[in-house]
């Protein structure tokens, strides 16, 4: 997936329907990507393609922003939540990082 389509996805699920946050989802887009990289999780498709087309990963992308947004007010909540998921997710050999 493109970073586009992944920021359209956070959109939906933060409830955004105007276009003046996009290029700020899209930072977050890509700064969670490369953050849950770091932490172990493979959230980028194969032969530089994008992010991979996964629900889960998705779901990660989707906690990084709303705590990168405070979504709600409750922000803290959402990068616990990210950082838990990152943790569960780095243990199962189809997301570790260095299994692709």
């Amino acid at each position: 997936m493109t970073t586009s389509e992944v920021v359209g996805y956070v959109k939906k699920a933060m409830r955004i329907s105007h276009t003046s946050l996009d290029d700020t989802i899209a930072a977050d887009v890509d700064a969670g990507a490369l953050d849950a990289f770091e932490r172990g999780v493979s959230v980028f498709a194969e032969a530089d393609s994008g992010i991979r087309d996964d629900k889960l990963v998705l779901q990660l992308l989707v906690l990084y922003c709303q705590g990168k947004e405070d979504y709600n007010g409750k922000g803290d909540t959402y990068k616990r939540d990210y950082e838990a998921l990152c943790d569960s997710m780095s243990m199962y050999a189809g997301y570790k990082a260095d299994a692709r």
